[in-house]
C-alpha cells in the first residue's frame, strides 16, 4: 500500500517523460512542415505544367491558320513574311509547316522562358502518307526545369 501512496503523491514528471514528450512534439512538427513544403512545391510544378500546356495549345491553334496547299499565294496569308510563324527561331523565311524541328520559345512569357523555369517550346513537322495522300503531322514538345 505504501508504494501506491508514493506513486499517487508524486508531483510533476520525470526528466525522461518530459524529454520523450518534447521529442514526439518535435517529430510531429517536422512532419507537418514537411507535408506543407511538399504540397507547395507540388502546386508550383502543377502551375508551371498548366501554363506550358496553355502555350502548347495556343501554338496548336495558331498553326491551324498556316494549313494550306499553296504557299506561293501571299495575299491575306498569316505571318511575316507570308506563311512564316513570327516566333520561329529556327528559320527566318520558312513556311510554318515545313518539315523539321521549329523552335518557338519566343511565344513563352519571361516567367516561363527565363530562370528558374527555363522553358522551351518546339514543334516538329513530319510528312506522312495516309491512303496515298501526303499529310503533315505536327508534334508539339514542351520542356522546363522542375525544382
Amino acid at each position: 500500500m505504501s508504494m501506491i501512496r508514493r506513486l499517487r503523491s508524486r508531483k510533476g514528471q520525470t526528466l525522461a517523460e518530459v524529454s520523450i514528450a518534447m521529442l514526439l512534439v518535435a517529430i510531429a512538427t517536422a512532419s507537418t512542415f514537411g507535408v506543407i513544403l511538399n504540397a507547395k512545391r507540388g502546386t508550383k510544378k502543377a502551375d508551371t505544367k498548366e501554363q506550358m500546356a496553355y502555350y502548347a495549345n495556343f501554338l496548336q491553334q495558331e498553326l491551324k491558320a498556316y494549313v494550306t496547299a499553296r504557299t506561293d499565294i501571299t495575299e491575306g496569308a498569316p505571318g511575316i513574311p507570308a506563311w512564316h510563324l513570327p516566333q520561329d527561331e529556327s528559320c527566318t523565311n520558312c513556311w510554318a509547316l515545313s518539315p523539321g524541328v521549329h523552335k518557338v520559345s519566343g511565344m513563352l512569357p519571361k516567367n516561363l522562358s527565363g530562370p528558374p523555369v527555363n522553358g522551351t517550346l518546339t514543334y516538329e513537322v513530319a510528312i506522312i502518307t495516309i491512303n496515298g495522300q501526303e499529310m503533315r503531322e505536327v508534334k508539339i514538345k514542351m520542356d522546363w526545369v522542375e525544382k
